[in-house]
This record gives structure tokens, C-alpha cells and sequence, in this order.
């Protein structure tokens, strides 16, 4: 992510937005890009580590996420009210999700969970209504209560696991 714009302010929220961030930032900071209803799509860099909470929240304009390989923790919120994100790719380092990152991501229809992940925090992917198909690439993480609450809008939800991980029978966060 090199350059989003700011040009109205909507109370504590942007219409759109006017942001640089370094390819050598470390970090995306608490709120930085909250409401920004115009933007449309985000690659975090390779650089970035941590995407701090609420960092995306409400972004209703934003349909495609792509977290770099280097990013280690997703913040609680983050992406959350995303409406209208339909591709979301994770990094191949993540180690944690935080709660509610995902949340009322409704046009989300499938999720790759990468092998690095060890938590996924209460409601992470909760209300993403469309949510049908997990993915994972490694063994079970440590799951928070009601992370996939309120997915698959009435239809059965799909998990796939890699052949060799290590997964329950029965896991918690699950509908």
C-alpha cells in the first residue's frame, strides 16, 4: 500500500482518503484508515508486521485485501464492517487473528487460513453471511467462542483441511 486518499472528513471517519505509508512502515496504526468508504482495494506490503485494531473498519467500499507475508498479527476489528469485501488473501506468517477482524465481512464467500495461524479470537469471521468455504492450510489454531457465528447464510459450511494437519473432530468457534 503506497498511497490512499483523504479528502472529507465524515465526523471521526474519511469519505475518502489521503494516506502515504512507506514500503518500510512496520506498522498499520490504530483507526488509520476507518471509514474510508471509496476505497476499493489494499496490498499491505511485505514490510508491514502488524495491523494494529480498527485500522480498516467500516472501509464499505473495500472488495479486495491482500496481506503481505510479513504481516504477523491481524488487529481486533480491523477489517471489520468491510461490507463489500468478495477477496480477502491472507499472508503466509499470520499468527493471529484478532476479534472480530473480519467481522460483517458479507460478501465474503471463502477463506485460506495459512499454516503460520495459532488464534483465531472470538467472532473473527462472525456475520460474513456468505461465508461458505474455510480453508486450512495447517493444523487446528486456538479458537476464540462464535468465530464462524452467522456464515453460510443458511447453507452448510464447507471446511477443508490439509491432508496432514492435525485438526478435531469437533472444534470450537463454530456454528
Amino acid at each position: 500500500l503506497l498511497s490512499v486518499f483523504v479528502t472529507k472528513s465524515l465526523g471521526p471517519f474519511f469519505a475518502t482518503c489521503i494516506f502515504s505509508i512507506s514500503p518500510k512502515s512496520l506498522i498499520i496504526a490504530l483507526e488509520a484508515f476507518a471509514g474510508c468508504a471509496l476505497l476499493t482495494s489494499v496490498t499491505i506490503p511485505d514490510s508491514v508486521r502488524a495491523i494494529e485494531n480498527r485500522a480498516f473498519f467500516a472501509c464499505s467500499g473495500l472488495d479486495s485485501i491482500a496481506i503481505g507475508d510479513d504481516v504477523r498479527i491481524i488487529g481486533d476489528s480491523a477489517f471489520e464492517d468491510c461490507i463489500n469485501a468478495t477477496s480477502i488473501t491472507l499472508g503466509d506468517n499470520i499468527e493471529t487473528i484478532g476479534i472480530a477482524a473480519f467481522n460483517e465481512c458479507r460478501s465474503l464467500t471463502s477463506i485460506t487460513i495459512p499454516a503460520s495461524v495459532t488464534t483465531i479470537s472470538s467472532g473473527a469471521f462472525a456475520g460474513s453471511r456468505l461465508l461458505t468455504e474455510i480453508r486450512f492450510l495447517g493444523d487446528a489454531p486456538v479458537f476464540g467462542i462464535a468465530v464462524f457465528s452467522g456464515t453460510g447464510n443458511g447453507s452448510p459450511l464447507n471446511i477443508y483441511v490439509g491432508a496432514t494437519a492435525n485438526f478435531p473432530a469437533v472444534v470450537e468457534g463454530f456454528p
